[in-house]
């Protein structure tokens, strides 16, 4: 079982029943609404958890308890057509997820990244272009 960030909702309002728990004013976190969240084991409301497969690592799942859903959410949520185009500034931390989600979802994915390194990268982890950028020169922002 993994618990992400948001652990858990009132399950009343409008926001829960749309399945929408990220915006419930009534929303649970561990280690604020309840003890947890850094702890070896954790006592978390019954609606909390999520099932992780057995068949998969519980190493290659950790992601999926916060910085995965977040970015899932960013890939899925924008109301791009099907056939549509994605564009992942950064190949780093949630950057990672966002190209592998975006490519298994269908979309042209463009991995946007500093470092000519970074392209097997990219293509590995389903980007179908990657774009180097300079890195940024002195005084400027």
């Amino acid at each position: 079982m993994a618990v992400g960030w948001f652990g858990g909702s009132c399950g009343h309002r409008a926001y829960c029943r749309a399945g929408d728990i990220v915006h419930c004013p009534g929303r649970k976190i561990p280690g604020r609404s309840y003890p947890g969240g850094w702890a070896q084991s954790i006592t978390v409301p019954a609606d909390t958890p999520a099932h992780i497969p057995d068949a998969l690592d519980l190493l290659d799942a950790a992601p999926f308890g916060c910085a995965g859903v977040t970015t899932f959410n960013a890939v899925r949520k924008p109301g791009a057509r099907a056939d549509g185009r994605v564009a992942v500034f950064g190949l780093g931390g949630l950057g990672h997820l966002a190209v592998q989600f975006a490519a298994k979802l269908g979309y042209e994915t463009i991995a946007i990244g500093r470092g000519v390194d970074r392209v097997k990268l990219a293509r590995d982890l389903g980007a179908h272009h990657y774009i180097d950028t300079p890195p940024r020169r002195p005084g400027l922002p």
